[in-house]
């Protein structure tokens, strides 16, 4: 197993992306919103990781230069407060 070294990490803007990045992010965004951008350099590869939001769920992912999805995390919705639901 190899580990990751992570060489750098930086916030970008949208702007800032080469176009198949961007195009596969604007698509995993499908109506949401990107709302965190880095560019990390990881054993020599370039890689941009994004926050995105749709309503209350968000998922984190990441893209290479080429836009091709190297990985994505769903971090689900909002937690239940208050006893929502619970009734």
């Amino acid at each position: 197993m190899k580990a990751k070294m992570l060489e750098s990490e930086s916030d970008i803007a949208l702007g800032d992306l080469p176009a198949p990045a961007l195009e596969t992010l604007e698509r995993q965004a499908a109506g949401g919103k990107i709302k965190k951008l880095t560019r990390e350099k990881e054993n020599g590869q370039t890689i941009y990781e994004a926050m995105v939001r749709r309503g209350d769920d968000r998922d984190e992912v990441e893209v290479d230069e080429n836009g091709r999805v190297l990985s994505l995390e769903k971090k689900g919705g909002r937690e239940k407060t208050n006893d929502e639901g619970d009734e």
